[in-house]
């Protein structure tokens, strides 16, 4: 009998991680909703990368903080219901920042309300050109996260 500490474990387990997994970086029960933007693969050659993959990423015009007071001036909390649950206001939007910095191809990737979910597509619809990335010196499209959090003051 081996010590507990050294025991396989239960086969019953890995099922339990998938599915808390899914329950907390899934779509939080909600149908997937259609994108107010084409998400067909428009990028340069077709080929899209992520962060990481690249040897430099995408920026906005006048780097990070210049992007955060962009949106901070842009973004709009729409008009909500009386008693509407603002514990969970970030949506994530997923978006291409092709070869020539257009911003494209945008979705809610995890949403929040419907009304959040809009207001943070129609900000990342108007968003100007960014720098593309670069991989090996040839400008490619990258693919990009933006947390976007909804505060009501």
């Amino acid at each position: 009998n081996l010590p507990a500490m050294l025991n396989p474990i239960p086969y019953w387990s890995f099922a339990l991680v998938a599915i808390l997994f899914t329950l907390a970086c899934g779509n939080s029960g909600k149908a997937a909703q259609e994108p107010a933007i084409s998400t067909v693969a428009t990028c340069c050659d077709g080929t899209i990368y992520e962060v990481p993959e690249v040897d430099v990423p995408p920026s906005y015009p006048g780097g990070e903080a210049a992007m955060y007071a962009w949106v901070g001036n842009n973004l709009r909390t729409p008009e909500l219901p009386a008693g509407t649950d603002l514990s969970n206001t970030t949506t994530w939007i997923q978006f291409n920042v092709d070869c020539d910095g257009t911003v494209r191809d945008a979705l809610v990737k995890r949403g929040s309300l419907p009304e959040l979910d809009a207001s943070a597509m129609d900000l990342v619809k108007q968003m100007p050109k960014w720098s593309a990335g670069k991989v090996k010196d040839q400008l490619v499209c990258v693919q990009y996260i933006l947390p976007l959090k909804f505060e009501v003051k």
